[in-house]
């Protein structure tokens, strides 16, 4: 890790290769149409895929550079690329959520993870953020 460079870029290992399974009912869902993707990761599994991934542990005073090496790994994953995490990518009032969940990570192997369409509680929770910058972001 390199603490000089800004948090989205202080991850300097490569992005790790993930397998990605999916219900079956969630088979035909249009990946393009997603607009935002959910992960819900206790500091321990946290603490585990960084130190499988990148021989780091997990920071819980500054989790910042952590949470954008996840997202990153996540955008490679879904999208083939990594998407500028500063910047949104997808403006449209239906919001498309997903949800992930990592299994606990084995040193040398690929991660898994398993995502499914965004239930409706994450769903209003995006929704709620998505207010909160409205009202508190300058025009």
């Amino acid at each position: 890790m390199d603490e000089t460079l800004p948090d989205d870029r202080a991850i300097t290992v490569p992005v790790p290769a993930v397998n990605l399974t999916v219900e079956d009912r969630f088979q035909n869902f249009e990946v393009s149409e997603i607009s935002h993707v959910v992960v819900q990761l206790s500091d321990k599994r946290l603490d585990s895929i960084m130190q499988s991934c990148a021989s780091l542990t997990y920071n819980f005073d500054k989790p910042w550079p952590f949470w954008f090496f996840i997202g990153k790994t996540l955008s490679k994953v879904f999208f083939e690329n990594i998407l500028d995490p500063t910047k949104p990518n997808h403006i449209e009032e239906e919001l498309r959520v997903v949800e992930v969940d990592f299994s606990k990570p084995i040193r040398g192997e690929d991660l898994k993870a398993f995502w499914k369409s965004g239930r409706e509680i994450t769903c209003q929770r995006v929704r709620e953020w998505l207010e909160y910058l409205r009202r508190n972001t300058p025009k």
